[in-house]
C-alpha cells in the first residue's frame, strides 16, 4: 500500500505540473482559445479571447459564440466589437471532449493589421501600376529592380529590359549624367530624399523635361534596401511656363495699354503701358474700377449699351474718350473681350486702348487739307460744294430759296505787285476773318482762291440778301487793314445769284454770280444780283 500511495502521490504531482504547464500556456497565449459546445455556447475561454472579444471571461462563460463550427476548420471572421470596430479574425477548429461531451476547440488569432497590411500593399500595387507618373524601384547600388507601366511609356523600356540597369543611363541635368548622379546620391544619403527637375532620357535616346523626386527605404537597422524614384514628364508644363512667360513679356512690352478686370468690372492688373498713357499706378487702380478714367464725354446710355453688347457678344470695340490723372481728355481706341470659365461664367474681361490722339490730330489736319483753305482755315471749293449740295437739297424739300454771293475783293492785286505775296497773304487772312465774324450761324463762307470768295445764305428774301452783302462791304471798309506797319483801305465788289429763279445746279449759280460781280466790279463797286441778259452775248465775247 505504501508504495501504491507513493506513485499515486507521483502521478498526481505529475498530473498537477501539466495541468499548470498547460494553464500557463492556455492563459499566456497571444491566441484567443474558446472551448465551445455542441450547442454553441461557450465553455472556457482564455484572457487572449476576453481581451479580443472586449469582455471579461466569466462574462463570455454561457455567451453564445455565434458563428458555425460543424465542419469548420480553418475561416476568417468579422467579428464585430462593442464599441463599433470590426476585428478580422482568422479562426482554427478542432473537435475535442469536454466534461465528457464533443465540444470545439476555437483558436482565434487577430489579423486585422495584417489584413490592413495587405489591403494597403494591394492599393500600393495598384498605385504603382496605374499612377500617370512614372514609378521605379532601385536596389542599394541605384540599379532599377521594376518600373510601373508609366515608366515603360515615358521611357520606352519594356518591363524585362530595365532588370539591373544603372538608373544613370535615365536621367541627368545641364551639368551632365555623371555630375548629377554623384550629386543625386550625396543628397540622398545625407537628407534621405531629393526632388528637383532633370532631362530625362529614353530608350531611343531622345530627351524630355521631368520632374524626380528620390526617397531612401531603409531596414530597421538603418540599412539602406531600395531607393524609390518618381518623375513625370513636364513637357506641356514648360510649355506652357514658357507661353506664360511669354505672354507676360507681351502684356509688359506691348505699346497698348492692357488691363484686366475681374467679374465686378474692378481692376486686377494693369500694363506700363496703361501707366504711361493715364498717369496712373498699377498700386492706385488695383481693386477700383474703370469709372475713375471717365472724361463725361459718353452719357449713361452710351456705356450701358457698351456692356450690354460685352455680355451678349462677348467683345466690343469702338472709339471713347476718358481722363488722365492729370485731368487732361484724350480719346483712345477700345477693344473689351471677356473671359469665361468652362460652365460659360464670366471671370474676367480683357481690355486693350492705344492713345489715338495723334490720330485724331493726323485726321483733322488731312480733313483741313482736303475741305479748308490752308492760309484762311475757311472751307474749300470742296468743302463750299459739298454744302451747296446739303443746300440745294433741303431747299427742295422745304420749298425754299438759297443764294450765292460772289466776291472779289477790290485792289488786292495792287497790294500783292507792291508789297509782295506775303504781305497780300495777311490781307486775305484779315480780310477772310471780317467777313467771316460778319456772318451768322449756318451761313457759310468759302474762299475758292486768290481774293474770291463765296457765302452761301439759305434764304431768297431779297432784303435779307441785300442787308447781309451791306454788311460783308462793311466789314472791309469801315476800318483798313493793318498788316505789318502798312494801311490798307479794302473794298470788295460782290454778284448775288438765287435758287431756283437763276438757276438750279450749284456750278450754275456759282458762274451766274461770277458774272453779276463781275457786272458790279465794272460798275465801280458794290453788289448786283444776276440778271439773264448780263449772260447775253457772254460766249461770243469768251471767244
Amino acid at each position: 500500500m505504501s508504495a501504491i500511495a507513493t506513485r499515486l502521490k507521483q502521478c498526481q504531482h505529475k498530473r498537477q505540473i501539466a495541468e499548470s504547464r498547460f494553464n500557463n500556456i492556455i492563459n499566456n497565449s497571444l491566441d484567443g482559445i474558446l472551448i465551445v459546445g455542441d450547442d454553441g455556447a461557450i465553455l472556457f475561454s482564455n484572457p487572449a479571447a476576453a481581451s479580443l472579444f472586449g469582455r471579461a471571461q466569466e462574462d463570455l462563460h454561457g455567451a453564445p459564440f455565434g458563428f458555425p463550427l460543424v465542419g469548420a476548420d480553418r475561416a476568417e471572421l468579422d467579428i464585430p466589437l462593442p464599441a463599433g470596430q470590426v476585428m478580422m479574425v482568422e479562426m482554427r477548429v478542432s473537435e475535442t471532449e469536454w466534461d465528457g461531451q464533443l465540444a470545439f476547440l476555437t483558436q482565434l488569432r487577430d489579423i486585422t493589421q495584417r489584413k490592413q497590411l495587405e489591403e494597403s500593399l494591394r492599393l500600393a500595387a495598384k498605385v504603382f501600376e496605374n499612377s500617370t507618373e512614372a514609378i521605379i524601384i532601385l536596389d542599394p547600388r541605384m540599379n532599377l529592380l521594376s518600373g510601373n507601366q508609366a515608366f515603360t511609356y515615358m521611357t520606352g523600356y519594356a518591363p524585362e529590359e530595365i532588370s539591373n540597369r544603372a538608373s544613370a543611363t535615365l536621367w541627368a541635368d545641364r551639368d551632365g549624367k555623371v555630375s548629377f548622379q554623384q550629386m543625386f546620391r550625396n543628397a540622398l544619403q545625407s537628407q534621405g530624399r531629393w526632388q528637383g527637375e532633370v532631362i530625362c532620357h529614353t530608350k531611343t535616346g531622345q530627351t524630355f523635361p521631368g520632374w524626380l523626386s528620390a526617397v531612401v527605404v531603409r531596414d530597421g537597422l538603418a540599412i539602406v534596401t531600395h531607393y524609390v524614384v518618381i518623375f513625370s514628364d513636364i513637357s506641356e508644363r514648360k510649355a506652357n511656363e514658357n507661353a506664360l512667360r511669354l505672354a507676360a513679356v507681351v502684356f509688359e512690352q506691348t505699346v497698348e495699354a492692357v488691363i484686366v478686370l475681374d467679374s465686378e468690372e474692378r481692376f486686377v492688373s494693369v500694363n506700363r503701358s496703361f501707366e504711361v498713357v493715364t498717369g496712373y499706378t498699377a498700386e492706385e487702380v488695383i481693386g477700383r474700377t474703370p469709372r475713375i478714367l471717365k472724361s463725361g464725354r459718353q452719357d449713361t446710355i452710351f456705356y450701358r449699351a457698351m456692356w450690354q453688347q460685352i455680355i451678349e457678344y462677348g467683345h466690343w470695340q469702338g472709339e471713347i474718350w476718358n481722363r488722365r490723372k492729370s485731368g487732361e481728355l484724350y480719346p483712345e481706341w477700345l477693344s473689351i473681350s471677356t473671359v469665361r470659365d468652362e460652365q460659360g461664367v464670366i471671370q474676367n474681361y480683357i481690355g486693350i486702348f492705344s492713345d489715338i490722339t495723334e490720330r485724331k490730330h493726323q485726321e483733322e489736319h488731312i480733313k483741313q487739307l482736303a475741305f479748308f483753305d490752308p492760309l484762311t482755315r475757311l472751307a474749300n471749293r470742296t468743302l463750299l460744294m459739298d454744302r451747296m449740295k446739303h443746300a440745294l437739297a433741303n431747299a427742295e424739300r422745304n420749298q425754299e430759296g438759297v443764294a450765292v454771293i460772289f466776291i472779289d475783293l477790290n485792289r488786292f492785286k495792287e497790294v500783292n505787285d507792291l508789297y509782295g505775296h506775303d504781305i497780300g497773304d495777311d490781307v486775305l487772312v484779315t480780310s477772310a476773318q471780317r467777313l467771316a465774324n460778319t456772318l451768322r450761324q449756318g451761313e457759310t463762307l468759302a474762299r475758292l482762291g486768290g481774293d474770291e470768295f463765296v457765302v452761301i445764305v439759305e434764304t431768297s428774301d431779297l432784303s435779307y440778301l441785300e442787308i447781309i452783302t451791306e454788311r460783308l462791304q462793311r466789314s472791309l471798309s469801315d476800318n483798313s487793314i493793318e498788316v505789318r506797319g502798312h494801311s490798307f483801305s479794302i473794298g470788295m465788289s460782290a454778284g448775288i445769284a438765287l435758287y431756283p429763279t437763276d438757276a438750279k445746279t450749284c456750278e450754275e449759280l456759282l458762274k451766274y454770280a461770277d458774272i453779276a460781280m463781275y457786272r458790279a466790279k465794272n460798275q465801280g463797286s458794290g453788289y448786283c444780283f444776276y440778271q439773264a441778259e448780263m449772260s447775253t452775248g457772254l460766249d461770243e465775247r469768251l471767244m
